[in-house]
């Protein structure tokens, strides 16, 4: 299985596409995530899911193909919290761990925010 280097900008940009993947394979690289194949937006919203390398990542990962997806911060895989928890979720459900360079492995976090809402909803 591999490990998805995501990457994403709003206005195409082969710099900042450059860079984020730079970042990505260093980070990759050091942290010992091997296999990693690249996965780029150059140039589409964060409002949507339905992008294309979002959409080839998301088939990839359903159909078992990856292990890890890394992407340098949130912003980067969604602009909106609704569509990062619906990321989080489908990798959960495939048992794949989502990682950003900022913030480390959020399936933790998504772990906690969904008990939290969880133990929010019985209270009320």
């Amino acid at each position: 299985m591999k490990t998805a280097l995501y990457c994403r900008v709003a206005l195409a940009d082969q710099v900042a596409i450059g860079l984020q993947e730079r970042s990505l394979s260093c980070y990759a690289a050091g942290n010992g995530y091997t296999d990693c194949v690249v996965y780029r937006d150059n140039g589409a919203s964060g409002l949507t899911l339905n992008r294309p390398g979002m959409n080839r990542l998301l088939a990839d990962t359903h159909s078992g193909k990856i292990q890890n997806i890394i992407a340098t911060d949130l912003a980067r895989i969604a602009r909106n919290p609704t569509l990062t928890m619906e990321l989080l979720d489908i990798a959960e459900r495939q048992g794949v761990k989502v990682v950003t360079v900022q913030d480390g492995e959020l399936n933790a976090l998504f772990d906690s925010q969904m008990k939290a809402i969880f133990q929010h909803s019985s209270t009320v």
